[in-house]
């Protein structure tokens, strides 16, 4: 798939040699799933419900799982709804310690059901939360659920971070950078629910093998970097440094431009790493022992992550969500000779007044 278009910083050439398609089902999913998200209430007011739907993320949703239909879009539906919607509630209201807090009463709130979370602002979450889990232990075995909980606990950590950073304006270094997002941008658990969405199983063996976790490393870094690339400005104006094109700018000292042009090189490098690794895998002595209906379900998750990635990039270059206007000057914050960088005070943007702002 090759898509030019202007992220708001340059006009870059992206290219992902990955699928990216729409599940018919999206429309009845949508609707649902608005009614799921109001019988919860997960809309703080009427402002962040407009932001969501003006967003159209059951529509996100169907471009990452488009396989999918039914009962099965519908749980991938308000799985990945829930996840946005908790992610934007901590963007909007978290700041650091209060963040640490709040993390502790989540967590503490998901993974055990006996426990009421401390925290007012995460009990309507967490509720909805539970129910989504209880939908997840009726498909899912022992050890995909171990698994799971791991990736939850590696993200809690991952926002504990990124709140450090934002508070103390650190521009991490390029190797933080990845490190972080691997952690907080969400596709770990999300390729766990193709599994639980899909009715099936990779091996454990598969799951624990270097190329299988290579392989979503590298998903999971092609889908920030296309993230970053259209976010960037908002991200800028809101005061958030864990972001590739501002921790390119602020490293490399060079041009907004510039650093979105070295992250499209490193993406290019990455999808390579990817496709290699593929096929090392496909070709190792434990894939080709598989039985007949294993190595079926290794391909399968493998195809659907390869959906998750052209979905997301599709998707992101038209949501509203993200349209910022070019018009500010984007500055590349002066370099630090000491260990951490520091970003100087960020002006606050004027919204774009010919639509309603969005949060996040």
């Amino acid at each position: 798939m090759h898509i030019e278009t202007d992220y708001g910083i340059d006009g870059v050439r992206l290219d992902l040699p990955f699928p990216s398609e729409v599940s018919p089902d999206v429309d009845r999913a949508r609707e649902r799933h608005y009614a799921w998200v109001a019988q919860h209430g997960l809309w703080p007011d009427r402002k962040a419900e407009y932001a969501y739907k003006h967003a159209d993320f059951p529509l996100f949703i169907a471009h990452v799982y488009p396989w999918a239909s039914g009962e099965d879009l519908d749980l991938v539906t308000d799985l990945v709804g829930w996840a946005w919607l908790w992610d934007d509630s901590l963007d909007r209201q978290a700041r650091f310690p209060w963040t640490e807090d709040v993390l502790e009463a989540y967590f503490h709130g998901m993974i055990d059901p006996s426990r009421e979370p401390a925290e007012a602002v995460a009990i309507p979450l967490v509720h909805a939360w539970r129910t989504l889990n209880r939908r997840l232990l009726a498909r899912t075995s022992t050890a995909w659920r171990a698994r799971h909980e791991a990736h939850w606990a590696a993200t809690f950590k991952g926002y504990l971070e990124e709140a450090r950073n934002n508070a103390t304006e650190t521009i991490p270094t390029l190797e933080e950078y990845f490190e972080l997002r691997r952690k907080t941008s969400g596709p770990e658990t999300t390729f766990d629910w193709i599994e639980a969405a899909g009715h099936f199983e990779v091996p454990t063996a598969i799951h624990a093998t270097e190329a299988m976790l290579r392989l979503r490393r590298d998903a999971v870094d092609l889908i920030s970097i296309s993230n970053d690339l259209v976010s960037a400005r908002n991200e800028w104006s809101e005061g958030n440094t864990d972001n590739i094109v501002i921790v390119l700018a602020y490293q490399e000292q060079c041009t907004w431009p510039e650093a979105a042009r070295i992250a499209e090189s490193i993406a290019h490098s990455i999808v390579e790493n990817f496709l290699a690794t593929e096929q090392q895998l496909l070709a190792s002595d434990l894939y080709q022992a598989l039985a007949q209906d294993e190595r079926a379900d290794t391909d399968r998750l493998i195809n659907c992550i390869k959906h998750w990635i052209g979905g997301s990039h599709t998707w992101h270059l038209d949501c509203p969500r993200y349209k910022v206007p070019a018009t500010r000057p984007l500055q590349v914050p002066p370099k630090n000779t000491s260990r951490s960088s520091r970003c100087p005070e960020i002006p606050r943007q004027e919204p774009n007044r010919s639509q309603a702002p969005i949060p996040g």
